[in-house]
């Protein structure tokens, strides 16, 4: 039985790497000619050192954060989890700048509202602190999932492009209905 889920930010719920390319004048075809599939790493196939990657995203400061798109299924995935469990969060891994931890605050706050935001958004670096028994964890990362796993937890892989889980990431919550715990919704609250 599942009593809390843990949600992952990035390119779970919002667009992170459509962010990332927009601010370097990328597109993702670009990125997937030069990146193999189902590769986490963009930094390296886009041919940046990490300072080069960062340093415009730290220039925008936290309103590029705000402006992360949120994906068309973010209502559907949480119809999901509400079908399992009532209580979950987000947690997410800031990057080690100011701009970052107030960006993806004010992202939850966004979308969510302030309430949620204060009570149920967990900045994080290390997910697996979290893990026991009875907690899920959806986050695109493999190693994440991974070590949720090895940590006691229920770790699940969300698909994206960033993962060995490619061929579904253009409908995540379908494979989740398909593959995981998510089998019987009737009961699932519609969210508004």
């Amino acid at each position: 039985m599942i009593s809390l889920a843990v949600i992952d930010l990035d390119d779970v719920l919002g667009d992170f790497v459509g962010a990332v390319l927009e601010i370097h004048g990328w597109t993702r075809e670009q990125l997937d000619a030069v990146r193999p599939i189902g590769t986490w790493d963009i930094i390296t196939p886009m041919g940046m050192s990490t300072t080069n990657f960062w340093q415009p995203i730290k220039r925008a400061g936290p309103d590029w954060w705000e402006s992360i798109k949120p994906f068309p299924w973010l209502q559907d995935l949480l119809g999901l989890v509400a079908s399992v469990t009532d209580n979950w969060i987000i947690a997410s891994t800031p990057q080690p700048f100011e701009e970052c931890w107030t960006g993806k605050l004010r992202w939850v706050e966004k979308v969510f509202g302030k309430s949620f935001a204060y009570n149920r958004y967990v900045p994080v670096q290390h997910k697996r602190i979290l893990a026991k028994k009875g907690v899920m964890l959806i986050d695109d990362k493999k190693e994440n999932v991974r070590l949720f796993d090895r940590s006691d937890g229920t770790g699940v892989l969300f698909p994206s492009p960033n993962n060995n889980l490619y061929r579904e990431a253009y409908d995540p919550v379908g494979y989740l209905v398909r593959n995981f715990i998510f089998k019987d919704q009737s009961n699932a609250p519609v969210l508004s």
